[in-house]
């Protein structure tokens, strides 16, 4: 089959302006707008998903779209021969023989959990008799989802940035792209909220949160050290859901709010950290590697609830020349390097709760191009410091001078300023393995570096929150002996932050003490 004209590659919405001007070379006729194709994706991708009882990646449609634009506009172009136009004419009219090609290629990528397939334009060209090489697409290519099979089938929807996808049906299979996410999980003593981190191996994915026995294979914990799963332990949203401050109740979050002047963290694409260690109390590899982690995981506990932060904020984080990104930026980057095309392009619209990843080299490569494309404009530049972006510098030494200088300080930062930390009077561990540090009090790493990042996005201190048992606030001034974790209320607080007009927002360096030592000093 010989196609002797193809119209450019079309993967992502092209707008109206490059709509019309499609249409001056195409007949009307043969033309579908991409939202009439990410209308059919979504009906094809719900009948599929309900068959097989799945939630599926809700971004997935928009990518099914831009495929069925391009496999249009490449076999339907009217310059065509016959031969090659009408099969594609008569797919695309009829919605059983695409709705059986869709299923074909849904069932390829969800139910097989293999590493790599055919394409959805290839399978939408073997179709009519045609195959992808023939027009200059990718034939293969790898598979970018998984799918977790629950033991019985359960009411369960995917917390987002925008609010919980929910599906109408009971599911069975929780089919999404590597990574991590928060999910609400519906049982008859109520509804519970619980954390999905899923695998390129999904027996070895942890679901964290959710009914004893909800797995069909219990998962395994991995074992990488870095990037660390994120610390789902240090949340306790469903507590304090107002906070106060010096006394007064602090009502958030705005997000209806129009943001007067964003701060620096609410508005940049990535921030550049360095460490001080003049006293070289953090040497080693496994320290430092320790240390990245426990900061970028951080760093992703606080991002993913600020809704009035600007879409693409903080998808990247250098650290001493080291280069992490949002693990979903990280994989789209990867695809368009591996197969020079945008295809299978990876439409990101949702912030979920995400994790940070070394940028592999084939990222690398692909964001030092000359010019690239899409998503990837900003963090490109972020990456050869060719964009403004913020520093934070973090100083390993002893008590800091700016928060007071007495031994009962741990740490010590402010609004969009450096951290310190106090490595001459406290040991940081984390799980229960010391980190850094040469005092006599251990302290847990997680814990002060959560409760610093907080200070940098612009959170205050908050007065002694109630109802925690033991554990503390994550911004209360006292160190949690027996625990913080991040509440409701403070999450809330995120928002009105990343306003620089918030009354309450730091304007002054701030820190944390030790609970002993600062009654002592008092």
């Amino acid at each position: 089959m010989r196609v002797r004209h193809t119209v450019p590659r079309i993967a992502t919405p092209i707008g109206a302006l490059g709509l019309l001007l499609l249409l001056q070379v195409l007949p009307a006729s043969a033309m579908h707008d991409q939202g009439y194709f990410a209308s059919l994706a979504a009906r094809f991708l719900e009948r599929w998903a309900h068959a097989n009882a799945a939630l599926v990646d809700p971004a997935l449609p928009d990518r099914m779209a831009a495929t069925l634009y391009n496999f249009e506009a490449t076999y339907c172009y009217t310059g065509n021969e016959p031969a090659t136009r009408t099969p594609c004419e008569r797919l695309l009219a009829d919605d059983e023989a695409l709705y059986r090609a869709t299923k074909t290629y849904l069932d390829g990528a969800f139910l097989s959990n293999a590493t790599e397939g055919p394409t959805y334009y290839e399978v939408l060209a073997q179709a009519i008799g045609s195959s992808a090489g023939e027009t200059g697409w990718p034939g293969r290519g790898p598979n970018p989802f998984r799918c977790l099979v629950l033991s019985s089938a359960a009411s369960i929807g995917l917390v987002m940035d925008r609010g919980t996808y929910q599906p109408s049906y009971a599911v069975r299979r929780i089919c999404l792209t590597p990574g991590t996410y928060s999910v609400a999980f519906t049982t008859a003593s109520g509804r519970v909220t619980g954390t999905l981190t899923l695998t390129a191996d999904p027996t070895k994915s942890t679901l964290i949160g959710m009914p004893a026995g909800a797995l069909a294979t219990a998962p395994t914990q991995a074992t990488s050290r870095v990037p660390f799963a994120l610390p789902y332990q240090f949340l306790c949203l469903a507590s304090q859901p107002i906070a106060s401050i010096a006394g007064a109740k602090v009502y958030g979050p705005g997000r209806d709010l129009v943001v007067q002047q964003p701060s620096r963290v609410a508005n940049t694409v990535g921030i550049h950290v360095k460490v001080e260690d003049r006293q070289r109390t953090c040497a080693s590899a496994v320290c430092r590697q320790t240390l990245d982690g426990t900061l970028i995981d951080a760093i992703a506990l606080w991002r993913a609830a600020c809704a009035r932060c600007a879409r693409n904020y903080l998808e990247a984080i250098e650290i001493n020349g080291k280069l992490f990104l949002d693990e979903r930026i990280a994989r789209s980057v990867e695809l368009r390097a591996n197969e020079g095309s945008g295809v299978e392009y990876f439409n990101i619209r949702y912030r979920p709760l995400v994790r940070y990843v070394p940028a592999s080299p084939a990222a690398m490569t692909a964001l030092g191009a000359a010019s690239p494309t899409g998503e990837w404009v900003a963090i490109a530049a972020f990456a050869r410091h060719s964009l403004p972006a913020p520093e934070i510098i973090i100083r390993l030494g002893g008590p800091s001078a700016a928060c007071g200088g007495d031994a009962s300080l741990i740490a010590c930062a402010g609004a969009d300023a450096n951290v310190e930390l106090n490595a001459r009077d406290f040991r940081f561990v984390r799980q229960s393995t010391e980190v850094l540090g040469a005092g006599s009090q251990s302290v847990d790493l997680s814990q002060v570096l959560i409760h610093e990042v907080g200070h940098w996005f612009g959170l205050p201190h908050i007065d002694p929150a109630q109802g925690l048992g033991a554990r503390r606030a994550m911004m209360e001034e006292v160190y949690g002996l027996h625990g913080q974790c991040i509440t409701g209320g403070e999450l809330g607080l995120l928002d009105d932050a990343s306003d620089l007009t918030w009354s309450q927002r730091l304007r002054a360096c701030s820190g944390l003490r030790y609970p002993r030592l600062a009654r002592a000093v008092r």
